[in-house]
């Protein structure tokens, strides 16, 4: 039995038996490991590092399901794969501004799909001007200048954190106000 497996069947010992060791075994054998991995492929400390305990928190979450692995190891690369996927996944759906679908349906000849991209436009700039100074330049970085989390909190002296949840509100405000507005749910994946 080689080191590598001995660590994961001892913490696979320490779930059957409950003991608040195996959290700190499975932090410290794999947190550096996995971070590393993560930060390879999302090229961000700060996603990386919530990405990985949102892994590591739910599977300690769901630890008397998960006592039957056989590779910890394995189990646990997949589950931050899946999370790094699920992450490029929801990004894609943000990568094309409302300006460049209006200017690639200009060239077409579907006048109303252009008029109604045209409103929904003016209404999403209308929300944006609606939001608090801080929170419409955080989203202007993020958004219209491709800024990372990392880069806006650091151009505005504020924490990764902070621009996260100035994202989050004016995302969330911003999908209330088209909503409200009557544009059509087809526009809503731009600000999802």
């Amino acid at each position: 039995m080689s080191v590598k497996d001995s660590s994961g069947e001892l913490i696979l010992k320490y779930l059957k038996e409950d003991e608040s060791k195996a959290f700190d075994l499975l932090f410290r054998k794999y947190f550096h490991k996995l971070f590393l991995f993560a930060r390879k492929h999302l090229r961000d400390d700060h996603l990386a590092e919530d990405l990985l305990m949102d892994v590591i928190l739910s599977f300690w979450e769901k630890r008397e399901k998960l006592i039957t692995i056989d590779n910890i190891d394995a189990f646990l690369y997949r589950s931050v794969k899946n999370k790094i996927a699920d992450h490029y996944r929801k990004k894609v759906l943000l990568t094309e501004p409302i300006e460049e679908a209006i200017s690639s349906l200009s060239a077409c000849d579907s006048t109303d799909a252009y008029t109604q991209l045209k409103e929904t436009r003016d209404a999403y700039l209308q929300g944006i001007g609606q939001l608090s100074e801080q929170r419409r330049r955080v989203f202007e970085l993020r958004r219209h200048e491709h800024l990372s989390v990392s880069e806006v909190a650091e151009r505005l002296d504020i924490s990764p954190k902070t621009v996260e949840n100035h994202m989050t509100a004016a995302l969330n405000f911003l999908r209330q106000h088209l909503k409200k507005i009557g544009i059509a749910s087809f526009f809503l994946f731009l600000l999802k």
